[in-house]
């Protein structure tokens, strides 16, 4: 399995808004790696001493928010420093980015609230109120898009009409509505018909109708890097583009109820599920996080076997993908985020992804008895079925994990235990935890295990054999203490 040195350093901790207050490393010089770079590399880290989350990026930005302190921030993503900070009651529904304009939409009781901030400087532009329908985006210049009772408008700050509505064919209904991202925004609207096909329409400013595109069966769709993704409840994805062409249909393949559709760097286009379904084959990135051992990992999948990219600590690791070929990861720590900027080089070098652990080994479990480790799941995961030898039958299951040190190993270590009701046993060469789901939990080295059996508890002696098995089985000796 590969793994990724977990760097940290220190910086003076400036306040940046109340409630709010990161500390940021900057892991990695300059702005263009050299040839021969890892593939996958961290540039910098920033720590939030609360709960935060991203909630939009642009060219050289990104926008987090704290609930808990009621704040949103201005990130720079060449070396995580703090633009600025400003507070937010209610916190926003809604946040955009478009060149050096965010739009920040808050919903209140005379309406929703839409407001413009510099992204540079954090400096107010404008602000109005759009009391009338749901608003679909806002314009840096403040015009607000709005639909209502299927009618599209939109109205400038002083919420007076621009132009004449739009309104769906007979029989038709509006269904999903946005502004493309970017400087320059249009909207495009999914009109929905009871008989016929649906069809794609870009509106211009003044709401006329520059192409309608008929997209079969569509019931919903995304932008992706300038073009359009509609897709229906079944498996037909229509990618059209900003001139209303039709790129490419695709049928039979796209997983139901597709949520996320992303467009990776080699121009193949992918569609992914809840589940992490994925659609076609072309690499992209996505996150795997486990609670048991609070470890997460950054994977490419989709194209042959899966490739771990990095391991971290942590709970709830999201995965944002930004301009260029950068990527931000959010993870929690505890009551603390982290926010690490990686770097996917297509000609870097890609990591070992040798499992550090073999495909089967044997585990002897001391009176209960020798037992086989099987590998299960995709390849790359450490899960494995431990199969009684005498009767053939599934004693428990077994998760493992490598991080980058024993120092890290305990905060997972700890992480994982924290809300459990759990005593340690004393027996075990590597601390162990028994959780109040059954589940024990142990850490020796840089080593973590969570070990699920599938009847009774064994007894202390056996579950210290069979544990000693299974770390002593890891092949690169970063279980040694």
């Amino acid at each position: 399995m590969g793994r990724a040195a977990e760097r940290t350093g220190r910086a003076r901790r400036p306040t940046v808004g109340a409630g709010l207050l990161a500390v940021a490393a900057l892991l990695a010089s300059g702005c263009t790696p050299a040839a021969g770079d890892e593939a996958f590399s961290s540039r910098w880290e920033t720590t939030f001493d609360v709960s935060t989350r991203v909630v939009a990026s642009g060219e050289g930005v990104v926008i987090v928010a704290s609930d808990e302190g009621q704040t949103l921030a201005a990130l720079n993503t060449r070396n995580g420093g703090t633009r600025w900070s400003l507070p937010f009651t209610p916190m926003p529904s809604a946040v955009t980015v478009r060149g050096d304009v965010v739009t920040v939409q808050q919903r209140l009781d005379s309406g929703v609230h839409v407001s413009a901030i510099s992204a540079s400087t954090g400096n107010p532009m404008w602000t109005r109120t759009a009391n009338g329908g749901s608003v679909i985006g806002a314009f840096s210049d403040g015009r607000v898009a709005t639909v209502r009772d299927d009618t599209v408008s939109i109205s400038d700050v002083a919420n007076v009409r621009t132009a004449e509505p739009w309104m769906p064919h007979p029989s038709c209904s509006v269904g999903t509505t946005q502004l493309s991202p970017g400087k320059d925004p249009w909207l495009a609207v999914l009109e929905l018909c009871d008989d016929g096909p649906s069809h794609l329409i870009r509106l211009d400013d003044s709401l006329r109708e520059v192409w309608r595109t008929p997209t079969a069966t569509a019931a919903r769709f995304d932008f992706i890097d300038g073009l359009v993704a509609a897709s229906d409840d079944g498996a037909n994805l229509t990618i059209v583009g900003d001139d209303g062409a039709i790129v490419q249909t695709l049928a039979g393949y796209v997983p139901p109820g597709s949520a996320v559709v992303h467009r990776t760097f080699e121009d193949d286009v992918v569609a992914v599920s809840a589940s992490g379904e994925l659609h076609p084959a072309a690499g992209y990135l996505r996150v795997q996080n486990d609670a048991d051992l609070a470890v997460l990992s950054v994977v490419r999948v989709g194209d042959g076997p899966d490739t771990t990219f990095a391991t971290a600590v942590g709970h709830d690791g999201a995965l944002t993908p930004l301009t260029g070929d950068d990527y931000l990861l959010a993870r929690q720590l505890g009551g603390t985020t982290v926010l690490t900027l990686w770097r996917w080089q297509t000609a870097g070098t890609p990591p070992d992804d040798i499992r550090s652990w073999p495909d089967t080994f044997a585990v002897d479990a001391g009176s209960a008895g020798r037992m086989t480790a099987v590998a299960i799941g995709d390849d790359g995961d450490l899960d494995y079925t431990l199969v009684d030898e005498a009767g053939g039958t599934r004693f428990a299951s077994v998760r493992v994990a490598v991080v980058a040190s024993a120092a890290s190993a305990r905060t997972a270590f700890e992480l994982a235990t924290s809300t459990d009701a759990a005593a340690t046993s004393p027996t075990d060469a590597a601390t162990t935890v028994h959780r109040d789901d059954g589940t024990v939990t142990a850490i020796r080295g840089s080593c973590l295990l969570a070990l699920r059996p599938d009847g009774d508890p064994l007894a202390a002696a056996d579950e210290a054999a069979l544990l000693d098995a299974v770390f002593a089985a890891e092949t690169s000796g970063a279980c040694d203490e």
